[in-house]
């Protein structure tokens, strides 16, 4: 097998260059960084008080593996030639924010969890989110063996294979990406009914909220991917405004750090908090959702994107 042979195709954000990705690529190794730092000193200072938060530690990770993929571009910009490096840089880019995607969809599950347990107690439930959560691996195994695979061939009809794969991989991830709304319109629903029941601090107000924020920049990075994807491939000489380096940063870095910037503000460590002692928690444990399948299954999620 021949190869890696180079894109003839238009890409987001393009080959990164020194003048112009460099600087601004360092920039963003610094501030996430800082949120590593920020979500590991919520963890370890809540881990010594007893307060366990296992959701920190896929943050940590996601912010880790934004490191690496800014620290392959600036590598990508100095050895343009590399067509290796440019697989490994794509590659990071669309892995990373699946962490934040489960992430949000285990809070939404912790809302609903806490006014109607024995929704996310129930079977049907913990295999439907299941399944969604072995899709996510299934999605993410497709896109790398896609992307690698279309950079080693010139057949026409492999990459119309490649390119069809990666879309409905990249749709079923915008579709994941939006189901916290979901969650959060069924415990309002359930609410009305049932008086939740306690989950961490603060009112439900700052709960909702937080988790609405961080859904809908999470929907702007996997709606931007999609629609950009769902578009007739351009040639790299001729390259749509999606493509340039200004919407690459802005619908891409910029909102994932928004997004673990406002878990470390608003302190989402106490919003959504369950107690091991409490009834909720109980429930959370027989579901997908519980502090030890956050620990085994969003943890092995992050470290597989570091």
């Amino acid at each position: 097998m021949g190869g890696p042979y180079a894109s003839t195709t238009a890409a987001l954000g393009g080959v990164p260059t020194v003048g112009v990705d460099v600087p601004i690529d360092s920039v963003f190794i610094v501030l996430f960084a800082l949120s590593a730092i920020g979500h590991m000193f919520i963890y370890q200072t809540n881990r010594k008080r007893g307060h366990i938060f296992r959701v920190s530690l896929p943050l940590f990770g996601f912010s880790m593996a934004r490191i690496v993929s800014n620290i392959l571009r600036i590598a990508w910009a100095t050895h343009e030639t590399n067509i290796r490096l440019g697989i490994a840089t794509t590659i990071f880019f669309n892995a990373g924010t699946l962490i934040l995607y489960v992430v949000n969809i285990v809070f939404g599950q912790r809302l609903l969890g806490a006014a109607c347990p024995q929704v996310t107690s129930h079977k049907v439930f913990r295999a439907v989110f299941t399944g969604l959560y072995v899709l996510v691996g299934l999605s993410l195994a497709a896109v790398i063996t896609s992307i690698v695979q279309s950079f080693y061939t010139r057949s026409t009809y492999i990459h119309m294979i490649d390119r069809d794969i990666q879309l409905t991989a990249i749709t079923y991830l915008f579709v994941l990406s939006c189901i916290p709304y979901i969650l959060i319109i069924a415990f309002l629903l359930a609410a009305r009914k049932n008086v939740p029941a306690k989950l961490g601090s603060g009112s439900w107000t700052s709960k909702i909220v937080v988790l609405l924020v961080g859904t809908s920049l999470c929907g702007l990075i996997a709606g931007f991917k999609c629609g950009t994807s769902w578009e007739t491939p351009r040639p790299r000489t001729n390259p749509a405004w999606f493509d340039a380096k200004w919407a690459f940063y802005v619908f891409g870095f910029v909102p994932e750090l928004l997004v673990s910037y406002t878990y470390i503000v608003m302190r989402v460590d106490r919003k959504f908090y369950v107690p091991k002692s409490s009834q909720q928690k109980q429930s959370l444990e027989e579901s997908p959702i519980s502090e030890s399948d956050e620990e085994s299954g969003l943890g092995n999620l992050a470290e597989s994107k570091q």
